[in-house]
């Protein structure tokens, strides 16, 4: 009798245990799920083109070829929200070792990404190569039409715009839409200015005249490094028909 019961006890202990562990495992599974991520995205360099990186999509090694004429093609990507961009060398012993280059954090709510690969200087990041900048696709804008830019601040200042007729500020982090009309089917004269949150003086940083996009449409991404004049880049797309399943596009400084 002794025996029995000693043995039932020993059951229930050990069930108890059981089930005490798949209750915290089963939260600790659901909170890595919850942190793993999946996305698309197309790579664009800001100077130059990029052959040396690689990235790790599922744990699995992924070259990676940035172009800067025009976004490459479209990746995928399964892992944490920080992901990284990494060079391969070979170690004193004939193993891989992966220095790290780049670090980006992928938001949980977009899927599809444009990834914008700024070089960085000594001095604002001594520890990595490269700053990614993490855009929503921009094809996933259904009211950006032809004919018409989009200007993205991606500098630490306020910067105000002016593309023919049309004047706006732009805060940091924000993006504007200009639709141009009818009249504005050959040139327009393009105008930028910015100004610090400690002073509400504007000083000119820029002036052209642009070839309007017509039946194209364009994104126009404005970056610096602060104490630094900002750089432009123009990126013009196709409009896409029925007819064509991918559009055509080229980036222009």
């Amino acid at each position: 009798m002794h025996l029995t019961i000693s043995l039932q006890s020993l059951f229930v202990r050990r069930a108890t245990f059981v089930l005490l562990f798949l209750a915290i495992l089963g939260p600790l599974a659901r909170a890595q799920d919850e942190e793993s991520i999946s996305v698309s995205f197309y790579p664009l360099s800001w100077e130059g083109s990029i052959k040396d990186l690689i990235y790790f999509d599922k744990g699995q090694r992924v070259p990676l070829f940035i172009p800067n004429g025009a976004p490459g093609s479209e990746q995928s990507y399964v892992g944490s929200p920080q992901m990284g961009f990494y060079t391969e060398r070979t170690g004193p012993e004939g193993e891989m070792l992966y220095d790290l280059q780049a670090t980006v954090t992928i938001p949980h709510s977009v899927k599809r990404l444009l990834l914008v690969f700024i070089p960085t200087s000594a001095v604002s990041n001594p520890q990595q190569k490269y700053k990614v900048l993490a855009l929503p696709d921009p094809g996933s804008n259904s009211n950006f039409a032809a004919n018409a830019f989009n200007f993205y601040n991606l500098t630490g200042t306020n910067m105000a715009i002016r593309v023919g007729d049309n004047q706006f500020q732009l805060s940091p982090g924000r993006s504007h839409v200009v639709a141009l009309t009818d009249n504005d089917l050959k040139n327009v004269d393009v105008q930028m200015a910015t100004s610090t949150q400690e002073t509400t003086q504007w000083s000119m940083i820029y002036q052209s005249r642009w070839a309007s996009p017509k039946k194209r449409r364009a994104w126009v991404f404005i970056y610096g490094e602060p104490g630094t004049t900002p750089g432009i880049r123009k990126y013009y797309q196709l409009m896409q028909t029925a007819d064509t399943r991918r559009t055509q596009s080229r980036l222009q400084e």
